[in-house]
């Protein structure tokens, strides 16, 4: 893949909004299991999209 486009990777619109909701809720401690469950995959999600992010800069820097 590109390593241009994996740095300038972003979610859709829809699952931002679906963050942005869960984080939101959270803050109100009021998620359920399943939704502390969805909070997780996406955090690791996160973790993995950063981790290929950072190799594609240093790709591009190289």
């Amino acid at each position: 893949m590109d390593p241009q486009k994996v740095v300038n990777f972003k979610p859709s619109p829809t699952h931002q909004k679906r963050l942005d909701f869960l984080l939101d809720k959270q803050r109100e401690a009021t998620l359920s299991s399943e939704e502390r469950a969805e909070i997780e995959q996406y955090l690791i999600l996160n973790r993995i999209v950063g981790l290929a992010k950072a190799r594609a800069i240093k790709m591009l820097r190289a």
